[in-house]
């Protein structure tokens, strides 16, 4: 992408230093470092599916912690040539971090604040649905 700047766009132009000093500005649409590294890859985002996964471990009790664990040991345990690779791919591999939030996230959505008022009502609720077992 080449992007120039001319005479007529520099006359509308409020900028000072664009009248001072006219010049050519070129764009191109390149990295100054490799991409295509395994270092790069974990800032991928985590897929669909992955998330979907940890929801899952979560509902049968698991801590964000123990879910990554969890998690980590079984990605060795099935897929061990490629396990390195695998774990640095933030797809494939979330970070213990993006593993808290989402337990977080899911936890505010069920149980409200873990302060204050509703924290109050989401407890009288639990109460209230173990009493009725």
């Amino acid at each position: 992408m080449i992007v120039t700047i001319k005479n007529k766009e520099m006359k509308r132009s409020n900028d000072v230093f664009l009248k001072k000093y006219p010049c050519e500005i070129f764009l191109r649409n390149t990295h100054n470092h490799s991409i295509y590294i395994s270092s790069a890859l974990k800032f991928r985002p985590p897929s669909q599916q992955l998330q979907e996964e940890f929801k899952l471990l979560f509902t049968k009790g698991h801590s964000p912690s123990t879910a990554y664990s969890l998690f980590k040991d079984e990605l060795y345990e099935n897929r061990n040539q490629r396990y390195n690779e695998i774990v640095a791919d933030g797809s494939k591999c979330p970070t213990l971090k993006w593993v808290y939030d989402l337990y977080y996230q899911i936890f505010k959505r069920e149980y409200g604040e873990p302060t204050g008022v509703e924290m109050i009502v989401s407890m009288e609720n639990a109460i209230k649905d173990y009493n009725k077992m």
